[in-house]
């Protein structure tokens, strides 16, 4: 009964830790309440990271949901129509708007790579290279930054995301392969597992 009793108290306790998911197309169908119980997740679905930086409805979703961790997975729609400088651009315009708002724990998923499309390919290894430099940088300069700010890599799942003439289509075993990483990325960024190797 202990037992038991504290694993309910420690379920509450997880999920009391508000998340804001901030999201492409990757995540739309999206429910965290049949996928997880860990965590209190809202989502705001956002096109690209141009439309993010500039939104209000972000200002006033964060000032209201006052979230504990901010989950960023944008980027791809960008690409696709402009070049990775503008979009580098974008994540960092963002980055600044979330810092000035609130004082949550903010992590960039990067864009899921293809495995279809080589030109494409290049200019996403460019942007999720650029914003994983961002944050190390922003990280160096800011001491209060180091538990704050932080990136997950989801390289591996590109093998199930293809370009095709409709657009970039993630299966939906890519789908719930990003579901489970969205909860490995923020249980990394709320710091709830502690990697002892490093």
């Amino acid at each position: 009964t202990n037992k038991n009793e504290r694993s309910h108290r420690n379920e509450r306790r997880l999920g009391s830790r508000k998340c804001l998911l901030i999201h492409d197309s990757t995540f739309d169908g999206f429910d965290s309440n049949k996928f997880t119980r860990q965590f209190d997740i809202t989502t705001l679905s956002i096109k690209k990271v141009a439309y993010a930086a500039k939104s209000k409805l972000l200002k006033e979703k964060v000032e209201k949901e006052r979230p504990e961790c901010i989950y960023i997975h944008l980027g791809l729609h960008d690409i696709i129509s402009s070049q990775p400088e503008d979009v580098i651009k974008s994540f960092k315009d963002l980055l600044d708007v979330l810092l000035n708002i609130t004082y949550a724990s903010i992590c960039f998923s990067s864009i899921v790579p293809t495995s279809s499309d080589e030109q494409l390919n290049k200019k996403i290894n460019i942007v999720n290279g650029e914003v994983k430099k961002m944050i190390t940088s922003a990280r160096k300069a800011d001491e209060d930054l180091k538990d704050v700010l932080f990136t997950y890599c989801n390289d591996s799942v590109g093998w199930l995301n293809k370009k095709t003439v409709e657009g970039v289509i993630l299966s939906d075993r890519g789908k719930k392969t990003m579901w489970i990483k969205l909860v490995d990325g923020i249980r990394k960024t709320l710091r709830l597992c502690v990697d002892t190797t490093a």
